[in-house]
């Protein structure tokens, strides 16, 4: 759109659809969408998302008929934006692994991982103050096998950079509550080797 003004009312439209985005109700989002949206291309290693342009502009225009009636005169484009991507798991969860979102996880605490971690930390302060004498009795005073709570046990020799990092979120993206009860070196620096971002 080369006209001055009609340009900035679809940016200033775009800028506002944008921020309430989070807010709009799903319906709303799937209308749009399946009004500008032209096709999606996946790819082995890129998603390319093609949208109609005139389509946009229009829904961005919608009330302003000034700005309506110069579109009339403009044929259909296409926009279209490729990203590349990857395939991340964790557990039982798949996400896109893009350039913008880095992990594709939020750095938002992982509950299994964090929950074993105050469970250790509890059980182990239980044995150390000689509330519990040896793990079959932990175990049975928690309901759970021996061979379980030996595994959870294992947290509470993490680091505490590695506990942090857990609490926190910021931990290597496909880290798993199996594979810390699976293997724990005793080293410190081997674990935040191991579960660390960039480490």
């Amino acid at each position: 759109m080369e006209d001055g003004p009609c340009k900035d009312a679809a940016a200033e439209c775009a800028k506002d659809l944008a921020t309430g985005w989070p807010k709009l109700e799903l319906f709303k989002r799937h209308e749009l969408l399946n009004i500008i949206l032209k096709r999606v291309v996946l790819g082995n290693t890129s998603l390319t998302v093609e949208v109609d342009k005139t389509k946009l502009l229009a829904t961005l225009l919608a009330e302003n008929p000034e700005a309506l009636a110069s579109l009339r005169t403009h044929k259909s484009d296409v926009l279209a934006r490729t990203s590349a991507f990857g395939a991340l798991r964790r557990g039982s969860q798949l996400r896109l692994v893009t350039p913008q979102n880095g992990s594709g996880f939020d750095r938002t605490p992982v509950t299994s991982l964090a929950n074993a971690i105050a469970r250790a930390r509890d059980w182990y302060k239980g044995i150390v103050d000689g509330d519990v004498n040896t793990v079959g009795q932990l175990a049975r005073n928690v309901g759970l096998t021996r061979r379980y709570v030996r595994k959870i046990l294992r947290c509470a020799i993490l680091s505490p950079r590695i506990t942090e990092a857990i609490l926190t979120g910021d931990h290597r993206p496909n880290l798993t509550l199996q594979e810390v009860r699976q293997s724990v070196p005793l080293d410190w620096r081997q674990q935040e080797h191991r579960f660390l971002l960039n480490e």
